[in-house]
């Protein structure tokens, strides 16, 4: 073998192997990618579900639960102090709510955890009181966001927390002696609307 060809030979196995270590490179940096998405989407879950359960551990407080019955059930008798608690109530559940509406719109919250959310702030909207707050801070938020927001009020049965007590006691009965669950729609129940 002359040189020439050798040095064609060594020319062409280093391209190959060149263009191969490339290719392996650009998978994995694809794999990294992949998982540093999920691991994003994995932190933006666990945030939603902390800053979820902490707006939810304010109506542990005593006087922060008397605001909030109150002002849910759109009482116009309550106090300055009650109005600044709910309307501040309020105002973390509409950032909440703005983040996760905007991660959706960057593909960082998935279908699922998107209808969830969206189910769940609905039923907030089943009271006079949360609407009222939303017309009041409404204008606070960017166009886009507000027109997902009224679409979501206008969705929003009426359902004040009064029909929740006729809920959670007919709920309540049901298992007092059971010791096993059945759900709403195992038991033919349907869910109540005012």
């Amino acid at each position: 073998m002359d040189l020439s060809a050798i040095t064609t030979a060594i020319t062409t196995l280093a391209g190959t192997v060149s263009a191969v270590a490339v290719l392996i490179s650009l998978l994995l940096i694809k794999s990294q990618l992949r998982q540093a998405h999920e691991n994003q989407r994995a932190l933006i879950q666990q945030g939603r579900a902390s800053r979820s359960a902490e707006i939810a551990m304010r109506l542990m407080s005593t006087d922060f639960a008397e605001a909030y019955h109150s002002c849910m059930n759109g009482d116009t008798e309550i106090s300055d102090t009650q109005l600044v608690q709910f309307i501040g109530y309020c105002r973390a559940v509409f950032l909440g709510a703005e983040d996760s509406f905007l991660q959706h719109g960057e593909g960082l919250l998935d279908e699922p955890a998107f209808n969830s959310f969206n189910r769940s702030l609905r039923s907030l909207f089943e009271s006079p009181g949360m609407r009222a707050a939303w017309s009041i801070l409404r204008e606070w938020y960017d166009v886009e966001f507000a027109a997902y927001m009224d679409g979501v009020v206008k969705d929003a049965a009426d359902r004040p927390i009064g029909i929740q007590h006729e809920q959670w006691k007919a709920a309540a009965s049901r298992f007092n002696g059971t010791k096993g669950f059945r759900s709403p729609s195992e038991t033919g129940e349907k869910r109540n609307a005012a």
